[in-house]
């Protein structure tokens, strides 16, 4: 990594930097190398949102690249993995002239400041909303912000003063927006026209060249547990290899039976393409950290950590997804998504291999599919338990059955017992009460800091009836002071 020159855009400025060292955070570099320290050090493991910045990246498409602009956490994001990008920071918000951007102005008025040390980052993830939208809501705000935790003013002031920005400015006079094709013709250039450093491949052929030279190689993709490993856990993973700029393994390739979906497509590109088919996992999705983690984290990432608590894993077992692997040699093998986990953070991926991309089946006739994560706190927490299930129903009976849990055993496990005991039977809230008692067949959990064994169980239990409820037909839905929480869902 040493004398490999990193280049970007820092607001305004062309950078061309060396880093001395491997590992140096994208917050490091703007507070000890830059002076811009608007940019505040929080929690160090994207959480509190303290850090977060807007980077602008080249989206590629098949009439050329867009420039996009999404937060990110700062903090476990590294610096060669902005390479041809546009780093944005709190400092460069206003115009010319000016001491406050209208998003400033308005938390000022509205009283959404206190001691101040979370605001930049509150700021800029109202940014990246105004940037990206003509118009919001309260709940597009409050999704906004779930990756922002402050504790001094509430969100009651920060919510109000967010609609106060959307009711009087338009984005199309922000200086970001109007100078968006500009600063694209810029990082082309950069992409182009100056050499990649050595360790951020420019293509999937530079990443396999590096695979097949660096046999033992740490695969960096949005960094958001290999940030924790090197700021919690002080690792430092040999021979890194930044891979966000490898567009193959980006791809989102929709055919007749089936959504191809790249390993560095991040959480947010990924709920975008599933929603048309698959709706019921979008507040589930929604729910996998704040929007700036979603904006980085990657599916080949959540699946090649291997954690038994992995918030994808249950539902892309239970739709029987399939994972595409490939070598520095390109020989490529596929494994379905279930027999790639052998034991705790054990997989079956060689250490010259890497996931180029996981093929998901659409969906079928009969098909009841719903998703479910619980845990102690509702946005950015570590799973307790979650579950996805997967059916297919004819004629009011279940011939068909998946029920994948996370959290349950040392890796993402079907609950076949219970799957067994419910293929045959009537859809009907008896046969559900009655699987239930079979969860403690599949399922042994362990207790920790997140649950204990016994809770975990009744949890299984719980969210297996809680699936009838809420897609039965016969069930009104959930209700609450005579209001209905939870609608009924239809289905054929």
């Amino acid at each position: 990594m040493k004398n490999q020159p990193i280049k970007f855009y820092l607001n305004n400025q062309y950078v061309n930097y060396a880093p001395e060292k491997e590992y140096i955070s994208v917050l490091d570099y703007l507070r000890l190398n830059e002076e811009l320290t608007g940019t505040k050090e929080g929690c160090g493991e994207g959480d509190c949102g303290a850090c977060t910045v807007l980077l602008g990246s080249l989206q590629k498409t098949p009439s050329g690249f867009w420039l996009k602009y999404e937060s990110i956490n700062s903090c476990i994001r590294f610096l060669p993995s902005i390479h041809a990008c546009h780093l944005v920071s709190i400092e460069h918000l206003s115009k010319k002239g000016e001491l406050l951007h209208p998003i400033q102005e308005e938390m000022k008025n509205a009283n959404g400041v206190q001691c101040g040390f979370c605001t930049p980052g509150i700021v800029m993830s109202i940014y990246n909303l105004f940037l990206n939208n003509d118009f919001t809501d309260r709940k597009k705000v409050e999704e906004s912000l779930q990756g922002n935790l402050c504790r001094c003013t509430g969100y009651g002031p920060i919510i109000n003063a967010a609609k106060n920005v959307f009711e009087k400015y338009k984005r199309i006079k922000d200086e970001l927006y109007i100078s968006n094709k500009k600063i694209k013709e810029k990082l082309i250039a950069i992409r182009e026209k100056e050499p990649f450093p050595y360790s951020v491949p420019k293509d999937l052929k530079a990443f396999k060249s590096f695979i097949r030279k660096n046999k033992n190689n740490t695969i960096i993709s949005g960094a958001t547990d290999v940030g924790l490993w090197i700021n919690k856990e002080l690792q430092r993973p040999k021979n890194p290899v930044f891979i966000s700029h490898v567009d193959e393994l980006k791809i989102i390739k929709m055919s007749k039976n089936f959504i191809t979906v790249g390993s560095s497509v991040t959480y947010t590109k990924l709920l975008e393409s599933l929603k048309p088919f698959y709706p019921e996992l979008t507040e589930y999705l929604k729910r996998i950290g704040g929007e700036q983690i979603r904006n980085m984290g990657t599916i080949g990432g959540n699946i090649a950590n291997a954690s038994p608590i992995g918030d994808m894993l249950p539902p892309l077992i239970a739709l029987k997804s399939e994972i595409k692997i490939s070598n520095a040699e390109s020989q490529i093998r596929n494994i379905q998504m279930e027999d790639f986990f052998i034991k705790y953070k054990v997989k079956d991926l060689k250490n010259n291999e890497f996931i180029l991309s996981v093929k998901i089946p659409k969906p079928t006739k009969g098909l009841v599919f719903s998703n479910y994560k619980v845990s102690k706190r509702r946005d950015e927490d570590i799973s307790s338990v979650c579950a996805s299930f997967y059916f297919i129903i004819n004629r009011g009976y279940i011939i068909e059955a998946r029920l994948v849990f996370g959290g349950m055993a040392e890796v993402p496990k079907r609950a076949k017992h219970t799957e067994n005991f419910l293929l045959g039977k009537p859809w009907t809230e008896d046969s559900f009460a009655d699987s239930a008692k079979k969860i403690e067949e599949d399922f042994q959990p362990i207790s920790d800091a997140r649950a204990s064994q016994e809770y975990r169980v009744l949890v299984a239990k719980n969210l297996l009836k809680k699936v009838f409820l809420q897609k039965s037909k016969a069930c009104r839905g959930l209700m609450r002071h005579g209001k209905l929480l939870v609608g009924r869902t239809n289905f054929d």
